[in-house]
């Protein structure tokens, strides 16, 4: 906490990379799998062309089931997470595991009110939305650059110092923000920024 809180740039990229260094190896037995799970799910739905039907069965039960119990467990996890006294305390790693388990029921909840949301005429938020997610990885790498800046001692340096409420209008924003970049950008380009890099890696 004191480097993010007072420590300088280098300090904290020392700081992440042990932090990384400790737990890679359990990040990708939890992530990992979730990701791809994630990634074969989607795959299936591509496959089988039911992404392309936002009237099917499947996204009305996500959205009916699986969102209310998803935001549930999900209210119930971060209570659990805000009345324990320490960060690494077991009322808090009880919380997370809920957090965890919770995070794909929601997801999935979510995809059924997108699904619900499309049905509808093309307008241009939706428009707008749809150019912005096609450089989703620029935007999560560009929200990260942003945050830093937002909450570490190089940047604002208000880590910690700020409400829920706070961090949650923030968050909005830098999403908001990065969001409408992206889309404005592949207004004028094929691929977003780090997606054409990705690409110009991949297949080279």
């Amino acid at each position: 906490m004191a480097v993010y809180q007072s420590g300088g740039f280098g300090d904290y990229v020392i700081l992440r990379v042990s932090e990384w260094a400790k737990m890679i190896g359990f990040l990708m037995l939890i992530q990992g799998t979730g990701v791809m799970g994630a990634f074969l799910l989607g795959l299936a739905a591509v496959k089988s062309d039911i992404i392309a039907k936002p009237d099917a069965d499947i996204w009305r039960k996500f959205r009916r089931i699986y969102l209310p119990i998803g935001i549930l467990f999900s209210a119930i996890a971060a209570y659990i997470i805000m009345t324990s006294e320490a960060m690494l305390s077991a009322q808090t790693m009880w919380g997370m595991a809920l957090l965890f388990a919770a995070a794909p029921i929601s997801s999935a909840g979510y995809l059924g009110l997108i699904a619900k949301w499309v049905q509808g005429p093309v307008t241009g938020i939706k428009t707008f939305m749809a150019r912005g997610g096609t450089a989703t990885l620029s935007s999560y790498l560009m929200q990260s650059i942003l945050l830093s800046l937002v909450f570490n001692n190089y940047g604002l340096g208000l880590y910690a110092k700020l409400g829920a409420a706070q961090c949650i209008l923030i968050a909005l924003v830098v999403a908001l923000f990065t969001l409408g970049f992206s889309s404005l950008w592949r207004k004028k380009f094929t691929h977003g920024p780090v997606e054409y890099l990705l690409r110009k890696f991949t297949y080279g």
